[in-house]
């Protein structure tokens, strides 16, 4: 077959830290993404032209995989001086697990992301062992087929240690499809995230991000970035962006002719995004954070990814919003946000006046190691949609929140309203986190109006304060904890539509978060679920028999019931040196026949008096299931859509699209309920 030489753009990486401070940060427990810490020189990038597109053009224009499964064969040179670094001690057994350990990692990315698994050749003809010269990129084809032959790998890269500082890494965009500049890459600081970075390059995708040390990239992503082939991270784990998986799948087909496993779909079937249920243009007042939901579904999996980019950037017309990792819950949240190192991701804070557009995209992903083994690339759907940030007084919190906290303390919430923006008689809500944002499953109070204030009481839970960021000595392996933050997370949002306004307390990985902690006013007999909605026309539940006691010796108990339209609020307080705590118990009464079909989205179901169903952002909970009992939750048609043995336990069944579910509970009588978003 003729094989003609590719254009090549070459992509370097250049060290933005000091050398010592590279090393702390490789040896981090979750890694704060290394590869972030170096900079890629750019030598030559196709500039981006804005174009106008249709409706129909733009869904070819998002088109990120072929539902082909690829395997490639890597081939990973190690130099003389990787070979005798102190990571590897001239010892070959170091080296293979560092083979295996890389596999690994990069599958976790490129297997989920675009269906690409590597298979990292582990020959020891790739070991170099005696010194010949310092390496470029331009030498990594010959070595490698110097080593094991040409037609024996599909993608090479070079690893040349080296902590003189500079330049990190060095690669041929597109170079993959070419046997000639297939294994055109180095990398020099031992560093897995930038081995994934480089060969991100190879497979086709320049830098992402807007602008760094002076270098201009596709403008797909603020600042330095935020994705693998960026230099900026926002994420506790590491992820190709779409705006990089529409390059790659542009050029990495090109090297089909050489696979020699490569695994076209039959039988898998793209996830759909229901068009009707979204919006075609989202209005926001500025400066406000707020969550919009995808609504999709799969014939073949329950479990989707949901991911975003913001679209039809350009150098000239760059990204304002970051990109973030898939996540598996359906509802995006856009507002501040920390990466694994602690750092504020770029312009997460930042909700600017002007129009966007959003590329939300959902994929059918599965589990690197049952992709791997049923050989099963994901499929993706996507869908545009117009946001439009207008000129309106921020919805923000205003009270000044602590940092600490009792259980059951009255906290005083206020937050900034604009009356111009948001309808009259509009609602929001009030929830709090205690494992430091990734659920919010208590309901401090379920709906209120939107006026600026109002009353909650901290939640009977204690909240630690934890490590979130922690350095290991290379030597001895000792950890040290050098950044803290504890668990506990207010968040109050709009209610009532589909896209929720929102706002929280403090959540920096460095000294944010709330404390709770042993309050000296102790209550009993307060259920573990203090919100629950009944049927239209159920009776209203008893009243649990709540008490308190100051080091052993009970209080009196004030105990008040109020009913507001359909929601009836449960008040036991004690006051005591001028101080009120507190706990509130809140039963909604649904307006209709259907379970769970409330307006704010979270809803509890009665069973029977020992189980009890809540609902809340596509995750459906049950409590009191006896161990050996079988929980089955089905669709309306009948069909099981999850099912879970109960070992006594809280059960979550979790990332469920918005709809109505039955629920069976061993031999109980089955129960609806609905989920909203």
């Amino acid at each position: 077959m003729s094989r003609i030489l590719p254009t090549i753009t070459l992509v370097g990486a250049l060290m933005v830290f000091p050398t010592l401070q590279s090393k702390l940060h490789a040896q981090v427990v979750n890694h704060p993404l290394e590869a972030k810490e170096m900079k890629c020189g750019v030598l030559g990038i196709d500039p981006l032209q804005e174009r106008v597109r249709t409706r129909g053009s733009e869904e070819e224009d998002t088109k990120v995989t072929d539902g082909v499964y690829r395997v490639m064969r890597l081939a990973v040179f190690m130099s003389a001086k990787e070979y005798n670094s102190e990571k590897f001690s001239g010892n070959f057994d170091k080296i293979k697990a560092f083979w295996t350990e890389l596999e690994t990692y990069l599958n976790s990315i490129y297997v989920r992301d675009f269906g690409l698994q590597f298979k990292v050749i582990k020959d020891e003809r790739l070991v170099e062992k005696t010194y010949n010269r310092d390496y470029t990129y331009q030498d990594g084809t010959a070595l490698i087929n110097a080593a094991i032959g040409i037609d024996n790998y599909d993608i090479g890269i070079v690893l040349d240690y080296s902590d003189s500082g500079g330049m990190q890494g060095l690669a041929s965009v597109g170079g993959i499809w070419n046997d000639t500049w297939k294994g055109t890459g180095i990398v020099i600081n031992q560093s897995m995230p930038t081995i994934a970075h480089e060969l991100g390059h190879l497979l086709g995708s320049n830098h992402p991000f807007t602008q760094s040390q002076g270098m201009l990239g596709y403008g797909t992503e603020p600042g330095s970035g935020q994705s693998i082939i960026s230099y900026g991270s926002s994420s506790e784990q590491d992820f190709v962006s779409l705006e990089c998986l529409k390059k790659i799948l542009h050029e990495t087909p090109k090297a089909d002719y050489r696979l020699v496993e490569r695994f076209p779909n039959t039988t898998n079937t793209a996830p759909h995004i229901d068009r009707e249920r979204m919006k075609d243009t989202y209005v926001v007042p500025e400066g406000t954070f707020f969550s919009i939901p995808v609504y999709a579904t799969d014939q073949e999996q329950k479990t989707l990814n949901y991911t975003f980019n913001q679209y039809g950037c350009t150098p000239q017309k760059p990204a304002h919003f970051p990109v973030y990792a898939p996540q598996q819950s359906n509802v995006i949240d856009f507002g501040v946000r920390y990466n694994g190192t602690g750092a504020e991701v770029t312009n997460s804070n930042s909700i600017p006046v002007g129009d966007y557009r959003f590329w939300f995209s959902v994929s059918d992903a599965l589990p690197v190691e049952e992709a791997m083994k049923k050989h099963q690339a994901p499929l993706y759907d996507s869908y545009i949609a117009n946001i439009k940030v207008v000129r309106a007084t921020p919805f923000k919190l205003t009270t000044t929140i602590d940092n600490h906290y009792e259980m059951g303390d009255l906290l005083h919430l206020t937050w900034a309203v604009d009356k111009s923006f948001f309808r009259s008689g509009s609602k929001v809500r009030v929830l709090m986190s205690d494992d430091m944002g990734h659920t919010f499953r208590h309901v401090l109070l379920p709906s209120t109006d939107n006026d600026g204030a109002c009353d909650v009481f901290i939640p009977q839970r204690l909240m630690k304060r934890v490590p979130t960021y922690t350095y290991v000595i290379p030597d001895t392996g000792e950890k040290i904890d050098i950044y803290f933050a504890s668990e506990g997370l207010l968040r109050i949002e709009t209610i009532g539509d589909d896209i929720r306004y929102y706002d929280i307390s403090n959540n920096s990985k460095k000294d944010g978060g709330i404390e709770v902690t042993k309050p000296e006013v102790e209550f009993k007999g307060v259920p573990e679920e203090t919100y629950m909605t009944i049927g239209k026309d159920d009776e209203m539940p008893p009243k649990p028999n709540i008490t308190a006691s100051v080091q052993g010796q009970m209080v009196p108990v004030t105990y008040t019931e109020t009913t507001d339209d359909n929601l009836t609020t449960r008040t036991w307080t004690v006051e005591r040196g001028g101080k009120t705590s507190g706990v509130q118990l809140f039963i909604e009464r649904r307006k209709t026949d259907t379970a769970g079909n409330t307006p704010n989205g979270i809803s509890t179901t009665k069973a029977s008096d020992a189980i009890n169903i809540t609902t809340y952002k596509g995750q459906i909970t049950l409590t009191g299931t006896k161990t050996g009992t079988l929980v089955g939750i089905y669709n309306t048609a009948g069909m099981l859509v999850k099912s879970m043995m109960s070992k006594g336990e809280k059960l979550y069944f979790d990332n469920l699209p918005s709809g109505v579910y039955i629920i069976k509970v061993g031999e109980e009588e089955p129960r609806k309920v609905q989920v909203i978003h």
